[in-house]
């Protein structure tokens, strides 16, 4: 086990996982969400992490990409893969850094297609929850 796997965060989150499959009460929806949140932090913390994205473009040379894979950068991989499925469940945070990753893959079929309808949810999102 790694030093990530231990953290609170991310055992509590695997936690929920387990324990709110399926829930409809007020409850369950609840412990979703946290587990969301939680999730969500935990691949946001990779996404703006030194290895990150907001890192990506210190030293980069003009027409050079950001790519990025499993063998090649794994925690972003998985904070792909985390964004990926809360996006799927509607979780509108997860969105807008989905879209930069799809953006900045070039191995991906369809990826700039996948960049731009991530980068309109992400707007609408932005623009429906602009008053909470």
């Amino acid at each position: 086990m790694n030093e990530r796997e231990n953290l609170p965060v991310a055992i509590t989150a695997q936690n929920l996982a387990a324990t709110t499959e399926k829930r409809e009460s007020l409850v369950g929806r609840g412990l979703v969400a946290l587990r969301n949140d939680a999730l969500y932090r935990q691949a946001r913390e990779i996404f703006d992490g030194k290895d990150g994205v907001k890192n990506w473009n210190v030293g980069r040379k003009k027409g050079n990409n950001r790519e990025w894979n499993v063998a090649k950068n794994p925690a972003m991989y998985s904070a792909f893969k985390s964004f990926k499925q809360l996006a799927n469940e509607s979780f509108g945070k997860a969105y807008y850094p989905l879209a930069i990753l799809y953006r900045d893959r070039n191995d991906i079929e369809d990826g700039h297609i996948h960049a731009g309808y991530y980068t309109r949810l992400a707007f609408d999102w932005c623009l429906a929850n602009q008053a909470r």
